[in-house]
């Protein structure tokens, strides 16, 4: 996956994800998939540092909205696992990785 090949981050032909956070970029913009990906994991990695989402003190109490926070990560993290799944699948397989890649989202 590079800037090349995944110019926009997506998966199937009706989505097309666009970054958008509170700080830097508080519009939606696209960009390619790596560039994409990578905003997200340092988005999330500052998610899983904050302190006031993640409480590391003894006692202290998650804040009401943790679970809206987690899902927003989740959903988010999905999207990475949707633009493997249908942009790069020929490459899973190549590599003998399906049941690997399936394996992390099952139905139960």
């Amino acid at each position: 996956c590079t800037e090349e090949t995944c110019p926009v981050m997506s998966a199937n032909r009706g989505y097309r994800y666009a970054w958008r956070d509170s700080q830097k970029y508080k519009t939606p913009t696209e960009f390619p998939a790596p560039v994409y990906i990578n905003l997200l994991f340092e988005w999330v990695e500052g998610k899983l540092q904050d302190d006031s989402i993640f409480p590391v003190e003894v006692g202290v109490e998650f804040p009401p909205d943790y679970i809206h926070e987690i899902k927003g990560m989740m959903k988010r993290l999905f999207r990475v696992y949707a633009h493997i799944y249908h942009k790069h699948f020929a490459e899973v397989q190549t590599a003998d990785m399906t049941a690997a890649l399936n394996s992390y989202v099952q139905v139960k």
